[in-house]
């Protein structure tokens, strides 16, 4: 059982610029902003506290307070570069909840607009993982997905030519069954103790939690091959359900 006293704060970063693809958060994914579905998957849940939106962009702004996200600041330019750190926007966000509004919050949960395939329903099925399986109060919790078992054969050649694995050391023979299984991270949900992400500052920490899911649910968008893919895949799930 999740406590309802618990303060869980949710934050979407989206900046206008983007090197890949410019504007794609705004851009029109089967019907909606890109960034909107993001909000919803977050809107629909009933154990967040509060949803925010840091941008430095006065129209995403505009795009989350029509889908019901609050955005009560904008971004500072320094903070949303290509080559700006997530971390520090998303600490940002945070100071200024708390000094500006006197917000403050016990989990910080972590959701990158660029993944619009999110099922209904995945927000909460997520933080009811996390809370079934944590081993303590600091524990964060990242997505997965499985890599191909071939995965175990990774090898690396040194400048002299020569070849060693790296992850397994097969004999002559090994059962495909038998070897270890590796996971790619999936970038579908984040969640950390706020106090330990405001030190840390990351969310892959040793403790973090793996919550398995579908590869087919991961889009990631940042180029325009990959926004295309995204929405082929979205309509390919659609006629299935």
């Amino acid at each position: 059982m999740i406590s309802t006293e618990l303060r869980i704060l949710c934050l979407i970063p989206a900046r206008a610029g983007s090197k890949g693809l410019p504007g794609k958060n705004t851009m029109n994914f089967a019907g909606k902003p890109l960034i909107a579905w993001t909000i919803e998957r977050a809107m629909e849940s009933h154990l967040l506290t509060d949803v925010v939106v840091t941008t430095d962009s006065e129209d995403i702004c505009e795009i989350a307070r029509q889908w019901g996200a609050r955005a009560p600041f904008l971004r500072p330019a320094e903070l949303a570069t290509d080559d700006s750190n997530i971390n520090d926007a998303l600490i940002h966000a945070l100071g200024f909840l708390k000094e500006r509004e006197g917000r403050e919050y016990d989990y910080l949960v972590l959701l990158q607009p660029t993944q619009p395939l999110r099922p209904v329903g995945f927000v909460d099925e997520s933080l009811d993982y996390y809370f079934r399986y944590r081993r303590s109060e600091v524990n964060n919790l990242v997505t997965i997905f499985a890599a191909e078992n071939k995965m175990a054969y990774l090898m690396e050649q040194s400048p002299e030519g020569f070849v060693q694995f790296l992850l397994v050391r097969p004999q002559n023979s090994v059962n495909r069954q038998s070897l270890p299984v590796f996971f790619f991270p999936a970038g579908l949900f984040y969640l950390a103790p706020v106090g330990k992400y405001l030190r840390d500052r990351n969310f892959y920490s040793p403790d973090a939690i793996g919550m398995p899911v579908s590869k087919e649910l991961c889009a990631d968008i940042d180029t325009r091959a990959d926004f295309d893919s995204a929405l082929s895949l979205y309509e390919s799930l659609s006629k299935q359900v």
